[in-house]
Formats: C-alpha cells, sequence, structure tokens
C-alpha cells in the first residue's frame, strides 16, 4: 500500500521551483486537494484519524542505487506491476489509474481467497471459445495454430508455447503455468511416442521371431515327440514283463509251497513207517540168537553124521538151504514182512519230489528199507 501511495505521489505531484532552497518545503498537491496547504501543520488528532494533518515533505537530492535484479517471482510480479503503472501514467495525468485487483499483478491490499470452480463451471463461464468449433476458429484466427495440420499432442505444445508470447504484459504465473502445463505433455508426448513405437517394433518383429523360434525348435520337438513314442512302447513292454515276472513268481512261491506241504506228509508218513519198523524189528534179535544156536546145533549134528556116511551118497548144500530148513516158520515174521513190503509200496507210490538231492535220499531210503526184507 506504502509503495502504490508513493507512485501516485510521484504520478500527481506538481513540478516545484528548480531553485527552491533544500531547506524549503514545498506544499503537497494532488487530487485528494485542490488548494494548496499552509506550511503551518495542523494539529494531528491523538488517533491519528481521516482529520489528521499531513506532515510537509522535504525533498533532497539522493544519488540513486542501481536497481536490484529481481530473484522471486514476487518480486518479478510487483516489478512488471509498477512498470505497467507507469507506463500508463506516462501517457498523461488526466487519464485515471486504474488498479488490478488480481492477486498476480502489484501488491494486494489484503489476502483474496478464490473458491475453486469445478472444470464442468469454468466450462460454462461467458467466452469466446465455448466448443471444438469455436476453440479451433478462434486459434485460427489468432495464427496460433497451423492451417491445415491435426491437432496433435506435438502440435498444442507448440500452440502452449506461442500463447506465452502472445503479449508482455501476460502475468509472470500464467506464463509458468501454461510452461509447466507444455513440458508436462511434452514428457507425455515422447511417452506416448517410445509406447507407439515399441507396439510397431513388436508387432513387425514378433511374427518372424515367431517363425524362426518354430522353425529352430521343430527338429528337437520331432525328436521329442520320437523319443516320447518309442519310451511309451518300452514302458508298456516293461509292464508285461514285470507282470510275467510277478505271476510267474507267484505260482513258484505257491509250488514251493505246496511242494513243502507234501515234503512235510511224506516225512510224516516215512517217520511212521519207521517207527512200525522199528516195533516190527525189536523181537528179532532174540529170533537171530535162537536161530543162531540151533543152526549151530543142527551144524554140529550135520557134521556128526556126514562123517560117518560116504561122502559121495550125500549131496552137497548150502548154508541158506540148511538154514531154511530148520527154521520154524513165523507167523508174526510173515505179517511183518508183508507190511513192510506194502508201506514200501505206498511210499514208492507217492513219492513226487524232481529229481535232486532229496529224491535220492528217498530212494536209497527205499533201497535199505527194501533189504530189511
Amino acid at each position: 500500500m506504502y509503495v502504490f501511495n508513493s507512485i501516485q505521489c510521484c504520478i500527481y505531484k506538481p513540478r516545484v521551483n528548480r531553485f527552491l532552497d533544500r531547506n524549503q518545503v514545498a506544499p503537497r498537491q494532488g487530487p485528494w486537494n485542490s488548494k494548496p496547504t499552509s506550511r503551518t501543520p495542523a494539529p494531528r488528532t491523538p488517533n491519528g484519524g481521516p482529520n489528521a494533518s499531513r506532515q510537509p515533505r522535504k525533498f533532497t537530492m539522493k544519488l540513486s542505487k542501481p536497481p536490484k535484479k529481481p530473484t522471486t517471482e514476487r518480486e518479478l510480479s510487483t516489478r512488471s506491476s509498477i512498470t505497467s503503472i507507469r507506463r500508463s501514467a506516462s501517457v498523461g495525468a488526466s487519464q485515471p489509474i486504474t488498479r488490478n485487483n488480481s492477486p498476480t499483478n502489484g501488491l494486494a491490499t489484503r489476502r483474496s481467497v478464490r473458491n475453486a470452480l469445478s472444470q464442468e463451471e469454468i466450462e460454462d463461464l461467458p467466452n469466446t471459445v465455448l466448443n471444438y468449433q469455436t476453440a479451433e476458429d478462434y486459434l485460427t484466427k489468432k495464427s496460433l495454430c497451423l492451417s491445415g495440420e491435426p491437432y496433435t499432442l506435438t502440435h498444442l505444445i507448440s500452440i502452449l508455447f506461442q500463447i506465452t508470447q502472445i503479449s508482455s504484459s501476460i502475468p509472470l504465473p500464467v506464463i509458468t503455468a501454461i510452461r509447466a502445463v507444455a513440458f508436462i505433455m511434452k514428457k507425455h508426448e515422447a511417452s506416448e511416442l517410445a509406447k507407439e513405437v515399441a507396439q510397431q517394433i513388436t508387432e513387425a518383429i514378433t511374427p518372424n521371431i515367431v517363425d524362426n523360434v518354430i522353425a529352430a525348435i521343430a527338429p528337437q520337438v520331432a525328436k521329442v515327440l520320437t523319443a516320447s513314442d518309442l519310451l511309451e512302447t518300452t514302458l508298456g513292454q516293461v509292464e508285461h514283463i514285470r507282470s510275467s515276472l510277478v505271476r510267474e513268481r507267484e505260482e513258484k512261491e505257491q509250488n514251493f509251497a505246496t511242494a513243502v506241504e507234501r515234503i512235510e506228509e511224506m516225512a510224516g508218513n516215512l517217520y511212521g513207517v519207521v517207527e512200525e519198523c522199528q516195533n516190527k524189528l525189536t523181537p528179532l534179535p532174540p529170533l537171530l540168537e535162537s536161530t543162531k544156536e540151533k543152526i549151530d546145533s543142527l551144524t554140529t549134528q550135520f557134521s556128526d553124521k556126514t562123517a560117518s556116511l560116504p561122502s559121495s551118497s550125500l549131496p552137497q548144500r548150502t548154508y541158506s538151504s540148511v538154514v531154511a530148513a530148520h527154521i520154524p516158520p513165523s507167523a508174526d515174521r510173515a505179517v511183518g514182512r508183508a507190511a513192510i513190503r506194502a508201506r514200501i509200496y505206498i511210499f514208492y507210490s507217492t513219492v513226487t519230489t524232481p529229481p535232486g538231492p532229496q529224491r535220492q535220499r528217498i530212494l536209497s531210503l527205499y533201497f535199505e528199507l527194501s533189504l530189511v526184507e
């Protein structure tokens, strides 16, 4: 506010005699006071209200320093607003000064709060451009676009950059915002272009890659299929052989179990026959002793008789015939021999053992039993 009032004072300050003394005070005049004020200051109210008198201003000569370069966006905006006000004031003091209430131009007296509008509300604001057709006509009329060219992303970016160069009085924040949007759109355009190029390259190269890969792996695939078929056939044969071996093993196990059962049964029968034979042979030793004694006595008698008889008249007899002639028949012995013979025949008929050491032992036992007869 102080800067703005100072600017107004500079604009409406009347010309002062250059020969005034440096210690004299020139009266302050302006649009708020048409009559010259006295040099004697009027008393001021305690609170400094609207009736308070103004202090006389002293004009002194000071060496002006070179203007400081603006460093921030706010300083740039303030400097541009001051320059625009001075340009408008240089046309004539009679023209009124208009203040721009925009928060981006000049220094605002107070902070203004704007309500955010939606996109639909902004589009409905009264303006020359309300739709696509009016926008195209406006850009063509202002020569901001390329005639006959489609409105691509690149074209729109160039239009935004051209808008920033329409006038030098455009506020710096507006130019900065437009440039920010343009650069963001430019980056987005590069990304979209890269995606489109990648898509085109993919569409162009993918069929060739697929064909080359198929042509390269086709022989290997054929070999794999052939090996798979051969392996399947081999597995079928192996499964058939395995089932045959399992079946044969089960049959052999059954035959072995049957043979073991038969051997156990025959061993039981043989044990019974041997036990019966032992029972039958138990009374034989006493009989043999008595038979031997009788044979000895008969031999003695026979030798005595033969000694008295001439040798030519007596026929020669063997020992077995003599023993057989003098042994009395024994019914128990005959029954035992018959039982042993019957057992041997039964045992021989039931022998089904395959050739081997076990069959040889059974036949040797049969031979020994036959000798007992």
